[in-house]
């Protein structure tokens, strides 16, 4: 893979079963499919940085990033480029109401199946151990045989923190097969082959031109502020407060701590002030300190005690400038919220017409996460109404942040808790500095850092600031890879990804095969045609039914139940086939409940999860 970066997230969870590409056995007019299934092809981007051009060619404009684990479907293939679209669609003038874009054929992964893994909600809990996963199949297989845990460890481990700073509502993680064995020859687990992300190995390292050393060190040495600041009367003497410890921050800092440090605004008021909000630029801290000072004086308004800091940190992640000088492209990206009183529970809208109405916490936090800023939020007073901690510690948590909630008797608590976060993230960004080029060494022209120390999030730094690199062990990936995990049931838990067509016709092949009463011929005849509409061909007698269902609609049974072919019924006495056929009844039948009772919901989103326990 290129030189590709992005922010390092290891998370493996639940089973579920991704939609794939629509009714397998359709050919969608102008949309490439697989000559064997006839499923559209579909793809995953091999990293969260890939990018679709606007034509075959890299030196094209950027179309659309491709999202990471989100499965794109070719429209056509160019060469060493695929032009691909973010929707599912039946014909070409519905798929170009997507995000369209031309992505080299190298840059993705094919997901061939509807299969993918996704958490448990319960299981998004720090205390957990990390999941583990293996890179070698054969690897895998001996420590089942053994227990050896030692001779045939893990290759990856998940890292659980990433793992929680992620979008709650994760995108399922791409399943390309699975299989079945025993745990030292008693307890039968399944294998899961999936694509998993942001997995890095300890020989993967990132090159960067020696030249670019002291760039390498400015851009990680370098955190700009956006302060979020209540600019009501009552936050005047806070303001003061605030810049006075800014200006201490400077006095008492180490040396040269702060030099590379920028600290920015965003003010706020209520929507019926004169003056809604202001965004300052980031200066140097003492000159942000006198700006701060500044404005005091003119903080004024108020009366709505919930005030709008959601309206403000989006305008913190969209609308303010965080690289206002050459030095500060790439730098350390922190949002510090300052607010009294109560906070709205969501956007309004109504202080800034480029921000959109209703986003929850969590949306505004999922915002300033990807854009690689972290929150740190204050509670500025003694009173706190009903939403203040509740929006303030949902943001901060969410991005990997702190909430500093209001501490009785420090009269200069506040402008404290801001100076302590200043010069905290400032002298954080100093040490991980040192301790990644403390990790480099010197191969020929460049320096050699390990990615387990120059995580995603630092290399989208150094891209932004202009530092070149490129990412060496391609072999060994850095972002999205294959690998093999084991089955955990107290982490995942297995669904399906299926449309209600697929249903309707899973469900006409069962009742086929459980129908009482036809002889050989009908039955025989009765099921090529079913699995004919299910695989838009007359099947082969010799071919085993659970793999025609495997290969034309991407879904693999749990059981054996349908492993057998057309020719096995024939040759069944009456009491074998009236086993069979009870058994194959009882799935319809779960099958069928499924159905009516989420009929409503696939009729409103087209395809939805089910748990494959209502599949055979």
């Amino acid at each position: 893979m290129p030189s590709l970066g992005a922010r390092v997230l290891f998370a493996l969870s639940v089973l579920v079963v991704a939609g794939s590409g629509g009714v397998a056995a359709e050919k969608r007019e102008g949309l490439v499919t697989d000559p064997e299934t006839g499923l559209i092809r579909k793809v995953v981007a091999g990293s969260n940085k890939i990018k679709a051009y606007t034509k075959p060619d890299d030196a094209s404009p950027p179309a659309f990033d491709l999202q990471l684990l989100q499965p794109y479907y070719v429209m056509e293939e160019s060469g060493a480029y695929l032009k691909v679209t973010s929707i599912r669609a039946q014909t070409l003038d519905e798929a170009d109401k997507g995000d369209v874009g031309y992505v080299r054929a190298d840059q993705v992964h094919a997901w061939a199946t509807r299969e993918a893994l996704h958490f448990l909600p319960f299981t998004l809990s720090k205390d957990r151990n990390p999941v583990q996963a293996w890179d070698d199949e054969e690897k895998i297989r001996k420590f089942f045989e053994t227990g050896d845990k030692v001779s045939f460890a893990a290759s990856f481990e998940e890292n659980v923190k990433t793992t929680l700073a992620r979008e709650k509502a994760m995108r399922p993680y791409p399943v390309l097969d699975s299989f079945t064995t025993k745990f030292m020859g008693r307890t039968e687990k399944r294998i899961y082959h999936v694509l998993l992300p942001a997995t890095i190995t300890p020989k993967t390292v990132a090159k960067i031109e020696t030249a670019d050393v002291e760039k390498v060190r400015k851009t990680l040495e370098s955190v700009t502020f956006c302060v979020v600041f209540d600019a009501t009367g009552s936050m005047a003497s806070i303001a003061n407060e605030v810049a006075d410890e800014l200006i201490d921050a400077i006095k008492s800092a180490v040396s040269g701590l702060l030099t590379d440090t920028r600290i920015g605004f965003v003010f706020f008021r209520d929507a019926d002030d004169q003056e809604k909000s202001l965004i300052v630029p980031a200066a140097d801290v003492e000159t942000a300190a006198k700006r701060l000072r500044d404005y005091a004086v003119k903080m004024a308004g108020g009366g709505d005690d919930a005030e709008p800091v959601l309206d403000a940190l989006y305008m913190a992640a969209e609308l303010f400038d965080w690289s206002t000088d050459e030095a500060q492209k790439g730098a350390k990206r922190v949002v510090l919220a300052v607010l009294n009183a109560d906070a709205k529970p969501l956007t309004t809208g109504a202080i800034n017409d480029s921000v959109p109405a209703s986003q929850t916490p969590v949306d505004v936090a999922n915002l300033l996460l990807d854009s690689n800023i972290t929150a740190i939020t204050v509670q500025a007073g003694p009173v706190a109404g009903a939403n203040l901690e509740s929006v303030l510690r949902r943001v901060a948590d969410d991005t990997g942040g702190v909430f500093i909630p209001w501490a009785p008797g420090l009269e200069s608590h506040i402008g404290v808790a801001v100076k302590k976060s200043v010069q905290g993230e400032a002298k954080t960004a100093r040490e991980e500095a040192d301790k990644l080029l403390g990790e480099a060494e010197i191969v020929s022209d460049s320096i050699v850092i390990p990615l387990k120390v120059l995580d995603g999030e630092k290399l989208e730094r150094l891209r932004e600031a202009g530092v070149k690199f490129n990412i060496d062990d391609r072999k060994g990936g850095i972002l999205v890879q294959p690998g093999y995990l084991p089955e955990n049931t107290d982490l995942l838990s297995a669904e399906i990804r299926i449309e209600k067509d697929t249903v309707q016709r899973l469900l006409n092949l069962f009742s086929v095969l459980s129908t009482t009463g036809l002889d050989a011929t009908d039955l025989r005849a009765s099921v090529e045609e079913s699995i004919a509409a299910i695989a838009g061909e007359r099947p082969n007698p010799k071919d085993d039914i659970a793999k025609i269902i495997k290969k034309k609609l991407g879904i693999q049974f749990r059981t054996e139940l349908l492993s057998f072919n057309i020719e096995f019924l024939e040759g069944l006495t009456p009491k074998e086939r009236l086993s069979l056929q009870r058994r194959i009844k009882e799935a319809a039948d779960q099958l069928a409940d499924f159905l009516d009772a989420r009929t409503e919901e696939f009729d409103l989103k087209g395809a939805i999860w089910m748990p494959v326990g209502y599949m055979p």
